[in-house]
């Protein structure tokens, strides 16, 4: 059988033989060096890949491979932005004051944060004990720790200590951490019930229209001055009861009246009877109590008239809450944004009940036709047009009666006790009736003189609603008591007197007052 094998034929070159020869034995050595220099080529390129994406460091540039395999390093998980309660409870002792709430910011903070926030009923409840806030934090770069305000009241009813709840939601630039729940404990000033209602006194009378008409505290807010002047407004009158009874009228209507209600209350209830109809999420297209607050809040967030750059901290407020409120969703719904500019402005004065002058009309044209973004133009558009003095003269008497409600009984006026608006209708129809023609109430005192021939507020500070908020029910020791007129005469007995013949006017009297009258349980 023929073997296969092949013999490599001699060569009689011994040079040739001895250098295949070395070949041959320098294979391993080759395949070593080339297999090293393709690990570090492919190491370089990793290092560059690396290099642009995170940064070079020292150790990449002078650390030579350790081995002939490389493997990735394992990557570090990053750092989170978290924003929570610096405690899960906080106090204060009950008065007339503010508290601050502490949040703080742990983790990477060189870019900004904000953090919503919202203070509701626990056993303490919002139209007794303190008021509803909602609003949000924000943090700039470098902040670690923010404070938001929490405004408290002072009743005379020995009640032990009571609690609301706060709650953290909707970060954005970190996420909500632990605790995002805390409780604010407020701590009772009285063992029993006091004899005097709070409200009779003269500086708490003051203090408590700051947090129900302009929600901030006056000593919060370091205005003092203020807090001090309208105090002397009442405390001058000692016991007398006609300087009372008008002095407290006038404070009152001074602080619906004022430059900061006007733009921050009064300018959010324009925006919302521009926009909405009447409807079961919002009846007769007026705002709902709780959203009304959260709006008068961002409006107010920092401005206090007469303060330096107030009207700056003004503007920047109602240009960001014109921007937020035309990307609402329900805003959207009503108006779209394939809307022309014409539909536009013809749509928002319809929806107010107001046929614009020519310059008016031109007023919100120019609005529309400055430079900027479509959304830009449409938040401009939408103040020029609620800024109109039609407008602001149409809606005046609606919004002051619904402020009645919103601002001394803290809440719609449709709710329990009246359950309708057949109250909100009898005021509003009693402003309607004061009114006169031609009346232009961007001057405060043609606004006064009309308030004071409704005599509305006089009737609301009397009322047993207003003032079971802050103690017993019965009437002040000078003074009318009734939500009508329930006057006092000066010998000190209480005579019923009907302020005119309507006889729906006697009805909602039965109907909101006879538990007043007869000494029925307190409640809030």
């Amino acid at each position: 059988m023929r073997d296969k094998r092949q013999t490599k034929p001699k060569s009689n070159n011994k040079s040739e033989s001895l250098d295949r020869w070395s070949i041959h034995r320098a294979r391993p050595m080759l395949i070593v060096l080339i297999a090293f220099t393709i690990v570090v080529c492919c190491s370089l390129l990793l290092f560059q890949g690396t290099s642009a994406a995170s940064g070079p460091s020292a150790s990449e540039h002078t650390t030579a491979p350790s081995s002939m395999a490389v493997s990735a390093a394992p990557q570090a998980t990053p750092t989170p932005t978290v924003v929570q309660f610096s405690q899960v409870s906080y106090q204060v002792t009950e008065d007339t004051v503010q508290t601050n709430i502490t949040v703080t910011r742990t983790g990477p903070n060189t870019l900004p944060s904000t953090v919503d926030y919202v203070v509701n009923d626990g056993t303490a409840t919002q139209k007794s004990d303190f008021t509803y806030a909602s609003g949000f934090v924000l943090f700039l770069g470098g902040e670690t720790s923010k404070t938001f305000p929490v405004l408290i009241s002072d009743d005379a009813y020995a009640e032990g200590p009571e609690t609301a709840t706060l709650q953290l939601t909707g970060a954005s630039g970190a996420t909500v951490g632990t605790p995002s729940m805390a409780t604010l404990e407020i701590i009772d000033n009285e063992l029993i019930d006091g004899l005097i209602n709070p409200i009779d006194d003269p500086r708490n009378f003051a203090a408590q229209h700051y947090h129900d008409l302009l929600n901030r505290d006056a000593i919060g807010s370091n205005d003092q001055a203020g807090l001090d002047f309208w105090t002397n407004q009442t405390a001058v009158c000692g016991s007398n009861s006609d300087c009372l009874t008008e002095r407290r009228e006038n404070v009152s209507a001074a602080f619906f009246l004022s430059v900061e209600f006007q733009n921050t209350g009064y300018f959010a209830f324009r925006f919302y009877r521009a926009s909405f109809p009447d409807g079961t999420p919002r009846p007769r297209g007026l705002p709902r109590y709780l959203e009304f607050l959260r709006d008068t809040q961002q409006l107010g967030r920092g401005v206090v008239v007469g303060t330096p750059n107030w009207e700056a901290f003004l503007e920047q407020n109602k240009q960001g809450f014109a921007l937020d409120w035309v990307d609402r969703t329900d805003f959207l719904a009503e108006y779209p944004t394939t809307m022309t500019r014409d539909e536009y402005i013809d749509k928002l004065f319809v929806r107010l009940g107001v046929t614009p002058t020519q310059q008016e009309r031109n007023q919100a044209v120019s609005a529309w036709d400055a430079l900027g973004s479509l959304k830009e133009k449409r938040a401009r558009t939408i103040r020029a047009v609620v800024d109109t003095g039609g407008v602001y003269n149409a809606q005046y008497n609606p919004a002051f009666v619904l402020e009645q409600y919103f601002g001394y009984l803290r809440r719609n006026s449709d709710d329990a006790p009246d359950n309708n608006f057949s109250g909100y209708d009898f005021w509003l129809n009693k402003m309607n009736a004061f009114s006169q023609p031609g009346e232009d109430v961007r001057n405060d005192q043609v606004a006064l003189a009309r308030v004071k021939r409704a005599e509305m507020v006089k009737a609301f500070l009397a009322s047993g609603e207003y003032r079971r908020r802050f103690g017993a029910g019965a009437p002040p020791p000078v003074g009318p008591s009734s939500i009508v007129s329930l006057k006092v005469g000066r010998a000190g007995s209480n005579q019923l007197a009907r302020a005119d013949t309507d006889s729906h006017q006697r009805r909602w009297l039965s109907k909101s007052e006879s538990e007043t009258l007869t000494g029925a349980k307190r409640g809030k």
